[in-house]
């Protein structure tokens, strides 16, 4: 399961959701998407893709459900970006969200370079 590629990458992306829900709640935000715990449903997504490896049509759809989660987390924190002001907060979930959308997308092409390779292996057969 750990020398997969797109399960480093999907770990990473656990990682750097557990920081945002970490640091959410220790910020006193009052938006909408730290309220009611927005941040806390992609680093169970992540975990649960990681481990359903052997499924992979399943990850794949997760991994679109944690692209789209992490779509919609840039677009709440996109409208508060306040470059002028220096790097706070809104910021930091911007960039975070962007790495985890980059590494999402790397694990998602990942699994699906796996089902194609399982695919023709049973074809042959």
């Amino acid at each position: 399961m750990i020398q997969r590629l797109q399960t480093l990458y999907l770990f990473f992306v656990f990682l750097f959701s557990c920081g945002l829900f970490y640091s959410s709640t220790m910020e006193n935000t009052t938006t909408i998407y730290s309220s009611y715990y927005g941040f806390i449903l992609s680093p169970i997504i992540s975990i649960i893709t990681i481990l359903l490896f052997k499924k992979r049509p399943l990850q794949i759809f997760l991994c679109f459900l944690l692209l789209l989660l992490q779509a919609i987390q840039i677009g709440f924190y996109v409208r508060a970006f306040q470059p002028p002001d220096g790097f706070g907060w809104t910021e930091y979930v911007v960039v975070f969200s962007l790495i985890n959308f980059f590494l999402i997308t790397l694990a998602r092409r990942g699994i699906r370079k796996d089902q194609n390779l399982v695919r023709s292996i049973d074809r042959i057969r």
